[in-house]
């Protein structure tokens, strides 16, 4: 057991770090939009249209914290949500023409953020 709590020590924990790390460069860069909220455009966007409960299994976040976020995001028109057809009880999310763009713009910038970060590391590290 000793050898797993030093793997995770010398390995899992910086790379965690690392992503802490990359997540905040990214944020800076995307000022439209937080981490959490871009993750969720980006799922649905992929997955969507998608019931709120499959929101919330993703993701791990539930009642007024979930609608807060899904408020938040299609106030800002980036999202929408409908009745489900399948079940009057629940609700239907999909990404906008205007969640869209801005998914795809959050793409671009990962993608430079990772060409940025390949020309400091050699293949070994």
């Amino acid at each position: 057991m000793n050898e797993v709590a030093n793997y995770r020590a010398q390995f899992v924990s910086q790379l965690h770090a690392a992503y802490r790390v990359l997540s905040r460069i990214a944020e800076d860069a995307l000022v439209d939009i937080a981490s959490d909220d871009g993750h969720m455009l980006s799922y649905i966007l992929k997955y969507g249209p998608c019931t709120v409960g499959t929101l919330g299994d993703v993701f791990g976040v539930k009642g007024a914290t979930l609608t807060g976020q899904l408020d938040r995001l299609e106030k800002r028109r980036l999202l929408k949500r409908q009745n489900n057809p399948d079940d009057r009880r629940s609700f239907l999310v999909s990404a906008t023409p205007k969640g869209r763009a801005l998914v795809y713009r959050i793409g671009e910038q990962v993608m430079k953020l990772e060409a940025e970060v390949r020309e400091k590391v050699t293949d070994r590290e």
